[in-house]
């Protein structure tokens, strides 16, 4: 059984997603911007939590930031490993050198 969402993702909505991305992208490299380290942290979390939710990770977010916190929860292993592929894959495009615009 597979949990699918009562919505599609469009072209259109995943171009509008990337352009905001870019964006902020742009916003935070081309000024001195002074991000807030806590604040950042909590949305990364959020952002993986409602990510992996859109597809069918059935994790609360509390499960969520305690599998990057490190602790062990009881949950499906496929879903634990998800989190944790997602919380590295960003660390991975922070970490990537783009060019300033």
């Amino acid at each position: 059984m597979t949990n699918k969402p009562p919505y599609t993702i469009t072209e259109k909505s995943a171009d509008y997603l990337a352009k905001i991305v870019e964006t902020v992208t742009k916003l935070e490299y081309a000024t001195d911007f002074n991000r807030n380290i806590r604040l950042h942290r909590l949305n990364r979390v959020r952002t993986i939590y409602s990510s992996l939710a859109i597809e069918g990770n059935s994790l609360s977010l509390g499960e969520v930031t305690a599998v990057i916190e490190g602790k062990i929860i009881a949950g499906k292993k496929t879903e634990i490993k998800e989190v944790t592929n997602a919380y590295e894959a960003y660390d991975k495009i922070i970490n990537v050198n783009t060019p300033m615009m």
